[in-house]
């Protein structure tokens, strides 16, 4: 079944976007940025895990409709000690 949300305006995307990873338990406290474009939407940040990166990518895409996501977020693995 698709999904069809309406928007009023590009600021009613990112907060629609930032309250579903803000709800995300794969995203536990990162802090990525949203650029809401005309025909795309583009994150950037940093993320310990490819998989992360991944999850912030696939629960986005849902949300954009027609529109292009362009996934900048990098990967930044800290050393574990110990």
């Amino acid at each position: 079944m698709t999904q069809h949300i309406h928007l009023d305006a590009p600021h009613s995307l990112h907060d629609l976007i930032r309250g579903a990873m803000s709800r995300s338990p794969f995203l536990d406290g990162r802090q990525l940025k949203i650029d809401v474009q005309p025909e795309a939407v583009v994150i950037s940040g940093v993320v310990g895990t490819y998989y992360q990166k991944q999850m912030a990518q696939e629960l986005i895409r849902p949300l954009l409709g027609n529109m292009a996501l362009q996934n900048q977020v990098e990967v930044i693995r800290r050393a574990v000690s110990v």
